[in-house]
């Protein structure tokens, strides 16, 4: 359990800066740092599912389009091979179910070998 929260938290951590790179593109840095900021809190107390879900119950979906999709499509930021805006549900099968797998990552965080 403890290896898959870390994988969990290194995940989240490369989305996280990606998302600000691109919201960095598209606004200033500091605009970008201010709403990626908020996003960890309301992420850390709860509050953005929460919003998700209000928002999913009056009939709201999420954006269209993801903040590194827009600044892929209006900037020219490149978006790491494997990337998915979406993934499916909980890590969202990490590269089974037909899900690219990021470089790096394999389903467990890596583990010392014998010959280590």
């Amino acid at each position: 359990m403890i290896p898959s929260f870390y994988d969990s938290l290194y995940i989240n951590w490369e989305r996280l800066v990606l998302k600000f790179r691109a919201r960095a593109l598209l606004w200033n840095p500091f605009f970008a740092f201010l709403v990626t900021f908020c996003e960890v809190v309301a992420t850390i107390y709860f509050l953005r599912f929460l919003w998700r879900v209000a928002r999913f119950a009056i009939g709201m979906p999420t954006p269209n389009m993801h903040p590194v999709e827009l600044a892929a499509k209006f900037k020219g930021f490149k978006i790491p091979e494997g990337w998915v805006a979406r993934p499916r549900p909980w890590q969202r099968g990490r590269g089974d179910r037909g899900v690219p797998v990021l470089p790096g990552h394999g389903a467990y965080a890596p583990r010392p070998t014998a010959a280590d």
